[in-house]
């Protein structure tokens, strides 16, 4: 049991050096997000935000409606996603040396 986790934790570090060496990885990853993360990002949203409200349309509905609870639970979603947006464009600003 030693020797095959010795043999393979000894594979794994020396196969680290071929996997490190990979060329240029800022334009393949700018480029997936440009063509596929930013133009489903509005759709994902969306959605999300549809099933949460419908989930949570039980707290405005009969008579101990709570609309606070509701407005802050819609309010924390779009607060969410706002961050969410702000984090990976600060993140696709950095450059990387």
């Amino acid at each position: 049991m030693k020797k095959e986790i010795l043999l393979t934790s000894a594979f794994m570090f020396s196969s680290m050096l071929l996997f490190a060496q990979s060329p240029d990885l800022a334009s393949p990853a700018r480029e997936f997000f440009e063509t596929t993360l930013r133009p489903l990002y509005p759709i994902v949203v969306a959605a999300v935000g549809l099933v949460g409200g419908l989930m949570n349309i039980g707290k405005v509905m009969g008579t101990d409606s709570d609309w606070k609870g509701f407005f802050r639970m819609i309010g924390l979603f779009l607060a969410g996603a706002i961050v969410l947006v702000a984090m990976v464009e600060f993140l696709f600003t950095l450059t990387v040396n």
